[in-house]
């Protein structure tokens, strides 16, 4: 499953980066670039650009419901 959030701060990255690593299940995040990191590498994911929305990818679907920011819309 893959859902795109806007990332505000590096607050918000660090947030994510703590919910990926309390996840058992393996959680990418790609950016509009075409880069992708995973979400459980602080460094990787301080390697993306966050100024459109991001895409994370995840098999499991109720990591999407931890996940406090708000969902953007597919364009």
């Amino acid at each position: 499953m893959i859902k795109s959030y806007k990332i505000e701060s590096f607050i918000d990255v660090q947030t994510l980066h703590d919910l990926a690593t309390n996840s058992v299940a393996h959680v990418t995040v790609f950016d509009t670039n075409g880069s992708n990191a995973n979400a459980k590498s602080i460094l990787g994911l301080m390697s993306l650009s966050y100024v459109e929305p991001v895409a994370i990818e995840c098999e499991n679907a109720t990591f999407f419901t931890h996940i406090p920011f708000v969902e953007q819309e597919e364009k």
